[in-house]
């Protein structure tokens, strides 16, 4: 059950006339966001996943012509050069990728790097000048969070693009040149390592973000083996499967629930659909993360994890530590609001979770929506630093999971509601305080014929296989080769078979 990209019908009327309203600041830097909403007449609104620029080509990393056409030819260039020349060759395949996919913003695109590029070096030319530092640094500050932000307010009202790649990049950017003028970091003078940090075609719709030490030091010494590029075809592969199988699959039962009308929704439905939109939002950003670092594997790069089971946390500290792990660090490492001694310590040490939270939840979406969303993971955590953080931990780990788990499903409803009566009329009808029923026979349907879909991502949201596959490993090694090759051709096949 692929989905097919098409608008999910609004809540209470046929959908007529939809016009694609993007919430900005995707965390992917998608061309119309990552959560979008499509509305009609102005009064509800729906999301759902998009990619790929309006009226664009291009070959997205999930699609046939990237798998079969697109990645053999780049790993034929980048392979058939020296080493010398392979960083450059990896550049300009990020280029293409980028400027097929979103031919008009890559203009901007570059423009900002170049930019920023240029502080860098005046950086390095200003070490004895601390104001003139400041001022250079600054301007790069404002320069890329004003180009996210005004790009992100535009693409509402008028149905424009929003940032396109642009987040993944200037925030990348930003960070190596906060690196720099802290001194944590050298001024590179080679344009091509820095593109290939902000611009790597792998990375350009979820991340993970990087920071230059992290990736500098690998396209210094590049060291490519036929290891590592079968290690990276398996990480993509599973990616792909992942986000081919179970995210597509997911999320057309999230759009088929959200089709219903408001007032025929059961309380069933609405926790299958916000479950559903859970996995869906899951496995479509874990899905991409895996390809981009097997797609970096390919080419010689070790791309930091992005997801680490984020749904069997234990704590939503926890979780909010595993769900977009280098985009929580990023906004940890550069948001600095100091340390006063004294009574105002705790308060400010508050005041920069909930701003770190509040910053993480706005790139899901330059929405009000998303905000809500951040700064409510954000009191969460606080009420678990200071109330009962000791005894989710002091309790078996099987209810603290459920407890989190439940918790966050809870709060994922400020992401998928569009109006803020919408999302109180799910709250009561998850709770059961609406005149409909608990099931009816649409939700029995759709729930007979997506039963296993929602198992294989409850199952797969956990470590539970991770932890099979190392039991299989150790006991018996010989089946276990035998059983990875029989499984990654088999997943290749299907997503193929699926994508045709």
């Amino acid at each position: 059950m692929r989905n097919t990209g098409r608008p999910c019908p609004p809540f209470d009327r046929q959908l007529g006339g939809a016009e694609a309203l993007s919430m900005g600041f995707p965390l992917s830097g998608w061309p119309c966001g990552f959560i979008n909403w499509e509305k009609s007449g102005g009064e509800h609104s729906s999301p759902h996943f998009k990619i790929r620029e309006k009226g664009g080509g291009g070959v997205p990393i999930d699609s046939l012509g990237f798998v079969y056409l697109f990645l053999p030819a780049s790993m034929a260039a980048y392979y058939l050069t020296s080493n010398r020349y392979k960083n450059f060759v990896l550049l300009v395949v990020s280029l293409v990728f980028y400027g097929m996919l979103f031919p008009t913003m890559l203009p901007m695109a570059l423009g900002s790097l170049l930019f920023d590029y240029l502080v860098v070096q005046l950086l390095a030319l200003w070490e004895g000048n601390p104001a003139w530092r400041s001022l250079a640094a600054g301007a790069s500050v404002v320069k890329n969070m004003g180009m996210l932000l005004a790009l992100g307010m535009l693409a509402r009202p008028q149905a424009l693009m929003a940032p396109a790649g642009l987040s993944v990049i200037n925030l990348t950017s930003m960070g190596y040149v906060l690196d720099v003028y802290d001194h944590e970091a050298p001024a590179d003078s080679s344009f091509v390592r820095y593109g290939i940090l902000c611009l790597f075609f792998g990375k350009v719709f979820v991340g993970p973000l990087v920071t230059y030490n992290q990736l500098a030091p690998q396209l210094k010494k590049i060291r490519p083996s036929l290891s590592g590029i079968a290690s990276g075809v398996v990480a993509f592969t599973i990616g792909l499967g992942k986000k081919v199988i179970l995210a597509d699959s997911v999320t057309a039962l999230y759009e088929s629930l959200r089709a219903t009308p408001l007032y025929e929704m059961t309380s069933m439905a609405a926790w299958v659909m916000v479950l559903a939109f859970a996995f869906a939002l899951y496995f479509t950003l874990s899905a991409y993360s895996d390809m981009a670092r097997g797609l970096g594997k390919i080419f010689g790069l070790d791309l930091p994890q992005n997801f680490y089971y984020p749904y069997q946390a234990r704590t939503v500290t926890e979780f909010f530590g595993r769900f977009n792990m280098t985009v929580s660090e990023y906004w940890k490492r550069y948001i600095r609001l100091g340390r006063p001694d004294g009574s105002h310590a705790r308060l400010t040490a508050a005041f920069e979770a909930l701003f770190v939270t509040a910053l993480w939840g706005v790139w899901f979406g330059f929405s009000p929506n998303c905000l809500a969303f951040g700064l409510l993971i954000g009191a969460l955590v606080l009420v678990e630093r200071h109330l009962t953080g000791k005894l989710l931990r002091a309790i078996p780990p099987v209810f603290s999971r459920m407890i989190t788990f439940l918790v966050v499903i809870l709060s994922l409803v400020f992401l998928l509601g569009g109006e803020w009566s919408q999302i109180a009329a799910y709250l009561r009808m998850m709770f059961g305080l609406g005149s409909r029923p608990a099931t009816d026979e649409t939700f029995l349907y759709l729930i007979s014929s997506n039963y296993l879909v929602l198992l294989g991502c409850l199952f797969l949201s956990t470590s539970s296989a991770d932890m099979l596959g190392r039991w299989i490993k150790k006991n018996y090694p010989q089946l276990d080769d035998g059983l990875t090759v029989v499984f990654n051709i088999g997943l290749l096949v299907i997503t193929t078979a699926l994508l045709l």
